[in-house]
């Protein structure tokens, strides 16, 4: 990574990195780091678009970085038989071998048609070093949906930290009768 860079939303989000469509998994295995684009003008930094199915990213050393971390888009968009649209579940697990740099998990479903995916999961394990949650500055019409992170979700430092860097803006997590915050 970073991957081919392209347009996911009609207002502009792009994110660099793979795009899966529906269904679709991703495995991404790197024995150094995974980053974004970096450098002074670009910093976006390494991400995918996961519109259903379950990802697992692992690499030996960081993933993202202070500068550029690594946001997500899961959760899809589905038509059903009888013409109505429906979301879909994703399970995305990110395994760092250092540090973790993590910027925003955005759901598709609610972005799409204003419905959440409830029962997406979202896991983030950093074995030696420290978990970094930063969502920056987000923009678009979508602007505070793009902060919300999934009602499920983990956040494990085994010999670091988990820091969350939000501002004055609070973190929220998707409503679901189901979720569950583990740090």
């Amino acid at each position: 990574m970073p991957g081919p860079f392209g347009t996911v939303s009609d207002d502009g989000l792009t994110l660099p990195g793979v795009h899966i469509g529906i269904p679709g998994n991703l495995t991404v295995r790197a024995g150094g780091d995974i980053r974004g684009s970096g450098g002074s003008r670009d910093t976006r930094g390494p991400g995918f678009t996961l519109q259903g199915g379950t990802a697992a990213l692992a690499a030996g050393r960081d993933i993202g970085s202070e500068q550029t971390p690594l946001s997500i888009v899961v959760g899809g968009l589905v038509t059903n038989p009888d013409g109505s649209s429906g979301v879909t579940k994703t399970d995305a697990s990110i395994k760092a071998g250092r540090s973790l740099f993590f910027g925003v998990a955005e759901d598709y479903g609610l972005r799409e048609i204003q419905t959440l995916t409830a029962d997406s999961r979202l896991t983030l394990i950093a074995r030696t070093g420290d978990i970094l949650i930063k969502p920056g500055k987000v923009t678009g019409s979508f602007a505070q949906a793009r902060r919300i992170f999934p009602a499920s979700f983990t956040a494990q430092a085994d010999e670091g930290s988990v820091i969350f860097e939000t501002g004055t803006t609070p973190l929220s997590f998707w409503p679901s009768s189901t979720g569950e915050i583990r740090i």
